[in-house]
């Protein structure tokens, strides 16, 4: 048995798209020391399959110092942990699936010739394929044994069934308001929360972010709760507990991934089988936008094929079928034991371990909204 280094600095979706990557860490008996930033530490703090959890913020550090500071950091855990292997996944989905403005080769494509290159392998298979040397191996491991599962402790757990048991025999959608870049964002949020809310007199929505964004916090009805500010482990096992998770690419869709939670993975700058594939109950659509998907890394107005709005959102965010897209909706309403939810879900790993970060006594609050007329 042997020491396995792992760095990588990523979003909550991207830790959940390699989470079957680490599953064969852990099953292979190496010590695994994990090296991550705040949003993978969140996502890791409470794995008693770890031997070591760390974190650094590269990107508090000014531009022209971060690679400095990263290669001090990465060699300093070198030399203290002496290990036998260091797996690199930095570049797992933003360089092998979207292009990045710093790689010129990929960036001054078209986005039809992007889109052939970079957009033909899924996320979660790009990191498990590096890792096994073998993108055959990785897709067959992803057929077989579909997603792993982030580590929860009997409490974490305990909140989110008694979550779920609050709310048993309705039907709980959640809705992030936006993601973190321009392309990430839901501006159809409340139209569509209150078509739901008016078609499913039994409906709940449960709505997620941090409240900066386009979309603004609403009510309806008192059936729509606030989530911000809620810790996201719980948000992720909120994922797992709700009957329908609809938005734009965040770590709650992914996390709808790899619960296999019914989604409508609403896809922008990658295509739905990149985002979706292997997971079960998937009803994801692609935005219409000529160019979508592009499989760039969108962080600047400039970055985007077609001109953004004068909202500063993408196209690509605005241009969904709500027609087919409440469709679907019904489908998920009518066909999946919705009543039963949490049922048919990746099984859940729990950790054993002393927790690293206790549980927060934290409620969504019901927002008040218009009220529907009844009679």
């Amino acid at each position: 048995m042997g020491k396995t280094l792992v760095l990588r600095y990523a979003a909550f979706g991207d830790w959940l798209y390699a989470m079957p990557t680490m599953r064969h860490l852990f099953e292979s008996g190496e010590d695994v020391y994990l090296h991550t930033n705040m949003k993978g530490y969140h996502i890791f703090l409470n794995d008693d399959r770890l031997k070591e959890l760390s974190w650094f913020e590269p990107f508090t550090v000014p531009k022209e110092h971060q690679k400095s500071a990263i290669e001090g950091v990465w060699q300093a855990l070198i030399d203290r942990i002496r290990p036998d292997t260091i797996l690199h996944l930095s570049n797992t989905i933003e360089g092998m699936g979207l292009a990045r403005k710093e790689d010129p080769k990929y960036w001054k494509l078209s986005y039809n010739k992007t889109r052939k290159v970079l957009g033909r392998t899924p996320f979660v298979v790009m990191p498990l394929a590096l890792y096994l040397g073998s993108e055959r191996t990785a897709f067959k491991e992803i057929e077989d044994r579909g997603y792993a599962p982030m580590a929860f402790t009997q409490d974490e757990i305990k909140w989110a069934e008694d979550w779920r048991d609050a709310n048993m025999g309705r039907f709980i959608v959640l809705m992030p308001l936006h993601g973190t870049t321009l392309h990430k964002q839901f501006p159809q949020c409340r139209d569509w929360a209150e078509t739901i809310l008016k078609k499913y007199p039994l409906a709940n929505v449960y709505i997620a972010g941090d409240g900066r964004g386009v979309n603004k916090p609403f009510g309806f009805d008192g059936r729509v709760s606030n989530t911000i500010g809620a810790p996201i482990r719980q948000l992720m096992l909120m994922a797992r507990c709700a009957d329908l998770v609809i938005g734009p690419p965040t770590g709650l869709l992914t996390a709808s991934v790899m619960w296999g939670t019914p989604r409508i993975y609403l896809a922008t700058d990658a295509s739905v089988r990149q985002l979706t594939y292997g997971s079960i109950h998937d009803f994801s659509i692609q935005s219409t936008t000529k160019c979508s998907p592009c499989n760039r890394a969108i962080y600047e107005p400039e970055d985007c094929f077609t001109p953004v709005r004068d909202s500063g959102l993408s196209e690509c965010s605005y241009n969904f079928d709500k027609e087919e897209v409440m469709r679907r909706v019904d489908l998920i309403y009518e066909k999946l034991p919705w009543r039963f939810s949490g049922k048919l879900r990746t099984p859940l790993y729990v950790s054993q371990g002393e927790p690293h970060l206790e549980m927060v006594d934290w409620k969504p609050e019901p927002l008040a909204g218009p009220v529907e007329a009844t009679g």
